[in-house]
């Protein structure tokens, strides 16, 4: 979700992205913000010059990257998260990856 004004919503978290092109003495940022329940967004990369911005889906980057490494061996499901969750993200979190199977109930 791409935010105009950040200050309506607070997201847990965030990317930011910075155009060069647009720098001025005031600076402009595109913040996309989303919570841990929200899928990952696509977001806008700025190309160089007249060329347009290039649309990259942060789901498939991760899903991608999880599945090519080794990632599926690092997170410990039944462990705490790291930075902590609120309890009710960590309940939602937890649900979701005893329901796809991944950790025990």
């Amino acid at each position: 979700m791409y935010m105009t004004d950040p200050l309506q919503v607070c997201y847990v978290l965030s990317i930011v992205v910075s155009r060069s092109g647009r720098r001025t003495s005031k600076l402009t940022l595109e913040l996309y913000g989303f919570t841990v329940r929200q899928e990952l967004p696509i977001i806008s990369i700025p190309l160089h010059g007249p060329d347009p911005d290039v649309p990259i889906e942060l789901k498939e980057v991760f899903r991608r990257t999880y599945r090519a490494g080794p990632y599926r061996k690092v997170p410990r499901y039944d462990a705490a998260a790291d930075p902590p969750l609120a309890p009710s993200d960590w309940d939602w979190a937890r649900s979701v990856v005893v329901s796809r199977g991944v950790a025990p109930r």
